[in-house]
């Protein structure tokens, strides 16, 4: 999984920004007791299930967690299908009816309850190793507040040789991340999987709800 916003407002906490190598394919998460994972979504009913499934199949990490869904004024299959889940995760799901993924996401970080708060997109599909990569940083790298993960495109398709050609504009098309550990700037971490410590969010930091996606528009994601 790889992140898709950056963070302007927090350019000057840059030096705490960090490329982590979680192995996923695409989603995200926040840790409330020690790990929070959390995404919106608004009318995912078509991707939620191969999601979930794959959260609940992941290799559960040693510390408490918890999985947060804001559903962002959803019409279709969306609350049952998230309802269907909670028998077998730890899910909280609530709810945001103004569209905006960024406007979303805020919601969720009211409800906060851990150490680090791992964010995703509804269609990015976590390895099985994806609960177990992010624990290992609630207590690694202290001085970073922003980590990026690795993201890998998921096709239902065999892409045609043509795509496949284009593998160098994959980071543009498909959001897909694979940087070496280390430091990085705040515009290479994507929000389909990133993670943020909770102090940040404790200082007052919100993501900016005038961008990212919207009803009729779509941006990158900006911290605020």
């Amino acid at each position: 999984m790889q992140p898709r916003s950056s963070a302007r407002d927090l350019a000057p906490i840059a030096s705490w920004i960090r490329h982590t190598r979680p192995s996923a394919l695409c989603q995200v998460i926040h840790a409330g007791h020690s790990a929070h994972r959390t995404f919106a979504t608004r009318n995912g009913g078509h991707v939620l299930p191969r999601t979930l499934e794959a959260y609940r199949r992941a290799v559960p990490p040693a510390v408490p967690w918890k999985l947060t869904v804001v559903d962002n004024g959803s019409s279709d299959q969306t609350p049952a299908i998230l309802d269907s889940f909670k028998r077998h995760l730890p899910l909280e799901v609530l709810q945001q009816p103004k569209a905006g993924k960024t406007r979303a996401l805020n919601i969720g970080v009211e409800a906060i309850e851990g150490k680090l708060v791992v964010i995703a997109d509804d269609d990015a599909v976590p390895a099985p190793s994806f609960l177990n990569a992010w624990e290992s940083y609630l207590g690694r790298c202290a001085e970073f507040g922003l980590f990026g993960g690795k993201i890998e495109p998921l096709f239902e398709v065999p892409p045609p040789r043509w795509l496949r050609r284009s593998r160098s504009y994959f980071a543009m098309m498909f959001a897909e991340r694979d940087l070496p550990e280390g430091e990085i700037e705040p515009g290479d971490i994507y929000g389909g999987n990133m993670a943020v410590r909770a102090a940040i969010f404790e200082r007052g930091f919100r993501f900016a709800e005038n961008i990212g996606p919207q009803r009729r528009r779509s941006g990158i994601s900006d911290g605020q």
